[in-house]
């Protein structure tokens, strides 16, 4: 059920802060923003006491507590949000694009993509468990990476939150017996465009991508299969390579394209023959 905001229109900070409706309002304020900033990506709608709306970007503060609204063009900053003449806070409806369903939904193709392949056998865990989230928990974990990628206040503050975030994050990998998946591409995963096709020659394309499914399948029935690499030019230098790790035994996969005659590029993971899963740029 969606929460409903009623602030009293003539309230002012010249008013006795210790009053009661202004404590109480303050907080079902809070309580909004703290519930529903992840699931609608921290837009809300206000409404005000002349009637008029507008989409405002809230979060709650983490070193004063109070309702805040992000700077312009900031994802990090901002400022205090007087509620005095605020009649209605709602957060915009979520949509399939929303971060925990975004972040769900490239876990769920990831882990249906390894199961078939075989590849990556520890990343495949942690997939199966990111899809098997409920909108609530994903959001939750979402959150938890927010925090710890938020630089805002005193150093010592800012300090005391990333540790306080970092070992929520990992606690809740540890509950399920997990290792963690990584914080610093969780976000990145909860965004559109992380599972690409590979764009093989398109000369041979259906050659190489048949030659790269049975290399992954010659792996598969021989350990000692020597590792594997495609490499091709066209707009960038591209390459696929497969190789097993000598330490644990798994079957690994990249994906590159790198800017011409450059160490640098775009970095994926490799899903199967045909996807990989965005990495890092470099």
């Amino acid at each position: 059920m969606q929460q409903k905001l009623k602030l009293n229109p003539n309230y002012s900070p010249r008013d006795d802060p210790h009053k009661t409706f202004k404590s109480m309002e303050s907080n079902i304020a809070k309580q909004i923003v703290e519930q529903n900033a992840s699931k609608c990506n921290y837009n809300f709608n206000v409404s005000y006491a002349d009637g008029t709306r507008k989409q405002v970007r809230l979060f709650v503060g983490s070193g004063s507590g109070d309702v805040c609204q992000f700077k312009k063009g900031s994802r990090t900053r901002g400022y205090f949000f007087y509620l005095g003449n605020v009649t209605d806070i709602a957060p915009v409806a979520i949509n399939a694009t929303a971060p925990e369903v975004m972040l769900k939904r490239n876990a769920k193709k990831a882990a249906d993509l390894l199961s078939a392949s075989g590849l990556w056998a520890d990343r495949l865990q942690q997939f199966q468990l990111l899809a098997s989230l409920t909108d609530d928990e994903a959001a939750q974990l979402l959150s938890i990476a927010a925090r710890y990628f938020d630089y805002s206040g005193e150093r010592n503050e800012m300090e005391a939150r990333h540790q306080k975030a970092y070992e929520d994050y990992e606690s809740f990998f540890k509950s399920h017996n997990i290792e963690s998946y990584s914080i610093y591409s969780i976000q990145q995963l909860a965004t559109k465009g992380q599972i690409i096709s590979i764009p093989y020659n398109r000369w041979s394309r259906n050659y190489d991508r048949q030659h790269i499914a049975n290399e992954i399948a010659r792996h598969h029935e021989d350990p000692n299969h020597s590792n594997t690499h495609l490499s091709w030019r066209g707009s960038y230098d591209y390459s696929v390579s497969i190789e097993r790790n000598k330490k644990d035994g798994q079957l690994r996969g990249w994906y590159s394209a790198e800017y011409k005659n450059c160490g640098n590029g775009h970095y994926y993971f490799l899903l199967d023959a045909t996807h990989a899963l965005f990495g890092e740029d470099d």
